[in-house]
């Protein structure tokens, strides 16, 4: 049976990456392409992020226990936290908790607010943005592949794009889509690079730029999906159950877009600062 499973959620995996890579055109980098008119251009900068439902409380006392509810309040020296009702029969009440007491403790967006997130409780990611000319909304999406904590620089024609769809992509291929986000637009202008920002994911401590949230759901777990509820490793189950009380929507991802003002393009002449923004 569980070589079975182990099978099916390798087949599951590769239906989903075809799938994916087959529905997008991948955007040439600039180095591929030396007499490009017009780049985009920008950083992206991943920090290890919370992955689960939020908000979360951890104790040293069981670190194995996550337990998910909602902030009453904070304090100096603790929070008071009222736990989720555990099923029809039993319903915890509040309780404060010193921090001497808490492991970790993380806010209503997924945000760090006291302690230190558990390796195995976060993730760093890659971006994928799938993105079409709003001239021609229906054409093949574009990909733009970001990297961690990279640069990337694009050959793009110029035009105003949007942002039709976000992967994210951990280091063991594991992938998670965005969902009921803000549209978001950038423009390429003809002739110039085209700077569209500095891009922080799962941040806790830039004050700048407007957070955007991303909610996402579940794409593919190469590394024993199904056996482990889609996800593998010590979240799988918990995150699975979440998934299907939540429609698939497992947790959310925070963004924030700022401009480096020491930035330098790597196409050679004038400077477009296009920053993604949210369309309203």
């Amino acid at each position: 049976m569980k070589k079975y499973l182990s099978r099916l959620s390798c087949y599951f995996y590769v239906i989903a990456f075809v799938f994916i890579g087959c529905a997008t055109t991948k955007v040439p980098e600039l180095r591929d392409r030396p007499n490009c008119k017009s780049s985009v251009e920008g950083f992206f900068h991943s920090e290890r992020g919370w992955v689960g439902k939020a908000p979360a409380l951890i104790l040293k006392e069981d670190k194995e226990k996550i337990m998910n509810g909602k902030i009453i309040s904070l304090e100096d020296d603790g929070v008071t936290f009222d736990p989720d009702k555990e099923s029809p029969f039993y319903d915890p009440k509040e309780k404060y908790y010193p921090f001497t007491d808490v492991e970790t403790l993380i806010g209503e967006k997924g945000e760090l607010v006291y302690g230190k997130i558990p390796k195995k409780y976060s993730r760093a990611w890659s971006i994928d943005l799938h993105i079409v000319n709003l001239e021609t909304p229906d054409q093949k999406p574009m990909k733009l592949s970001l990297k961690q904590n990279q640069r990337f620089s694009y050959c793009l024609p110029a035009g105003k794009y949007f942002v039709k769809e976000i992967l994210f992509i951990d280091k063991y291929n594991n992938i998670d889509c965005g969902v009921d986000y803000p549209k978001l637009i950038f423009e390429v202008k003809p002739n110039c690079s085209n700077y569209i920002g500095d891009i922080y994911l799962d941040f806790d401590n830039i004050n700048e730029g407007k957070m955007i949230l991303i909610p996402y759901k579940i794409v593919s777990r190469p590394q024993g999906a199904v056996a482990a509820g889609f996800l593998g490793g010590a979240i799988g189950g918990a995150l699975y159950g979440l998934a299907i009380s939540s429609k698939g929507v497992i947790g959310i991802h925070r963004v924030i877009i700022k401009e480096n003002k020491d930035f330098v393009p790597e196409l050679k002449g004038p400077m477009n600062i296009s920053l993604i923004k949210i369309c309203n």
